[in-house]
């Protein structure tokens, strides 16, 4: 699987001049999948957010959407099987509908990241990411996502979601949302394995952790 970033034209509205070659010269090394990966700039045609799973919405954003949708009926006419995105990480305070609630949809304590905050997998932040992932693989007609070492369940007391306890002397401690991790990530699998599409890629990188816990043999 490739790895890299397709991007648009001057306009910032259609796919850039080289997007065709590039394709080509992918089919002809043998490539079948790519991912397109979170990255900054003006020409870029996935979103802004680090590992969010979907656009923002503004009018530039409408734009991208155009392009990458574009670009990714070339790559499946042209021989690539599977476009997916790089979409897991943050929870966004700022994003338009979440300001009152991206609280309640973070790990605690906080871990600022990218320009959001880690996200716990427990509802409600795994309702808005389904949803939302769901809504770009209708728009764009993506094949799966790269999932960043996402089925690591990380400790969190946030109360307002289920995390956490109290203890007879009133100190708060952790837990660890291992059967919510689990249930999230089959959700996902299910938007692209029957739900939404059939046969899509799920890549779940691993820096390091065990996901044993998660990720269960033939699943």
């Amino acid at each position: 699987m490739v790895q890299s970033g397709f991007g648009t034209d001057e306009t910032e509205s259609k796919p850039a001049p080289d997007t065709e070659a590039f394709i080509d010269a992918l089919v002809k090394a043998g490539a079948n999948s790519f991912c397109q990966w979170a990255w900054k700039g003006a020409k870029r045609v996935w979103n802004e957010d680090f590992g969010a799973p979907g656009y923002r919405p503004t009018p530039q954003n409408e734009k991208r959407k155009k392009a990458f949708k574009e670009i990714i009926k070339m790559a499946h006419n042209k021989g690539i099987k599977w476009v997916i995105v790089y979409a897991i990480w943050n929870n966004f305070p700022d994003w338009p509908g979440l300001e009152k609630f991206w609280q309640e949809q973070s790990l605690y304590p906080l871990i600022s990241n990218f320009g959001g905050y880690i996200y716990c997998p427990k509802k409600p932040f795994a309702d808005w990411y389904i949803a939302t992932l769901r809504k770009t693989i209708e728009e764009l007609d993506i094949d799966g996502v790269y999932l960043d070492s996402s089925p690591d369940p990380r400790i969190c007391t946030n109360l307002h979601h289920g995390c956490g306890y109290i203890d007879e002397n009133g100190n708060l401690h952790g837990t660890y949302p291992v059967f919510a991790t689990r249930e999230f990530h089959k959700r996902i699998y299910f938007l692209f394995h029957g739900e939404v599409k059939k046969g899509g890629l799920i890549y779940a990188h691993n820096s390091h952790f065990p996901f044993m816990k998660v990720m269960m043999t033939s699943q």
